[in-house]
């Protein structure tokens, strides 16, 4: 099976950068896909995919050679966690480790709602995960504190990456 080229795929789809959606530029033969419809189906895990010329490809991905022309070097990551939402503003080729720390919300710890932040008695433990170990940031007496050290250790693993702070509180000044 032939891999798909920048020109290929420009020959065949059109990508909406602003709503993430894939159209076809061809006729597909009747139930396959006229021109104008939308491309893709739901896949696993909740991503939308694309079958094209025979082959499976991931929408995110997709849209990320389409508007570089270069495939993914690592993992696409969907900035806003939702897994369907392919508009190019929300997604980045992030390593492994920077797509794991942008983890989904059921992963938050039950009993702080907060990931990586663990209550226990009159404390709050912060914790992150690095290459699948948990690395001890220490315990605080206030969520707050717990939260600015789990992002100060974030900021400094990925210098230069643009993890969402959607959950913090306050930065830590040390």
């Amino acid at each position: 099976m032939k891999i798909l080229t920048h020109k290929r795929l420009l020959e065949l789809l059109h990508y909406d950068p602003e709503t993430g959606i894939f159209t076809w530029k061809i006729d597909r033969r009747g139930r396959f896909g006229k021109i104008g419809d939308i491309a893709g189906s739901d896949g696993p895990q909740g991503y939308k995919q694309l079958k094209i010329e025979g082959r499976q490809y991931r929408a995110h991905r997709t849209a990320w050679f389409y508007m570089t022309g270069k495939w993914p070097e690592q993992e696409i990551d969907h900035i806003n966690r939702i897994k369907y939402d392919n508009r190019f503003c929300n997604l980045r080729d992030v390593s492994p480790y920077e797509n794991q720390m942008n983890k989904d919300q059921d992963k938050l710890h039950k009993s702080t709602g907060i990931q990586g932040v663990i209550k226990n008695k009159d404390w709050f433990i912060a914790t992150v995960r690095i290459n699948k170990m948990t690395c001890y940031l220490g315990r605080y007496p206030k969520i707050e504190y717990a939260i600015d050290a789990i992002e100060y250790a974030k900021k400094k693993i990925f210098e230069n990456s643009q993890i969402p702070n959607d959950y913090v509180l306050g930065q830590l000044s040390l």
